[in-house]
């Protein structure tokens, strides 16, 4: 089977554009400007959401679901040939700390992202339900919020 046509490739393709341009955005001397770091988490997100919305149809696993877990995907990815059978108690420790590193290295608090990521993959393998991590990613982003904003710490964001 070519890459092509592989189930992994409409799950890692958001993922990669967004990675991909996190990338772009590091290269010593590229200079997009005072406000890039706006308009750079803007484009990052928004390509990655319309490959997602593009790769939707593909997502057989996600019926019910409006986000993929990226650590998920990757998590497969690394694990096995046939992408879609495979079950989430049998996620490789591999697996786990390589996208709890990729996780972390998307991050400003590189350590608190790779914690983070490891926790994430926890609750996937100990549940078998994506939509727990999700939820957990999403409360921890929520909390992380509200704190910021109360106590200034732009730091954390």
């Amino acid at each position: 089977m070519t890459l092509l046509r592989s189930p992994a490739l409409p799950r890692i393709l958001p993922f990669a554009a967004y990675i991909l341009l996190l990338a772009v955005e590091q290269i010593p001397g590229v200079q997009f400007g005072s406000q890039a770091a706006n308009w750079m988490y803007a484009a990052r997100a928004g390509a990655a959401g319309l490959l997602l919305l593009w790769c939707w149809r593909s997502y057989s696993e996600l019926r019910g679901t409006w986000t993929a877990s990226t650590q998920w995907l990757l998590a497969v990815a690394v694990d096995a040939k046939d992408f879609l059978a495979i079950r989430p108690q049998t996620v490789s420790l591999r697996a786990v700390l390589i996208t709890s590193a990729l996780f972390a290295l998307e991050h400003h608090l590189v350590v608190a992202g790779f914690v983070a990521g490891l926790v994430y993959s926890w609750l996937y393998v100990r549940t078998g339900r994506l939509w727990v991590p999700i939820a957990a990613h999403a409360v921890t982003n929520g909390v992380l919020g509200v704190w910021v904003i109360q106590t200034g710490a732009w730091g954390l964001w």
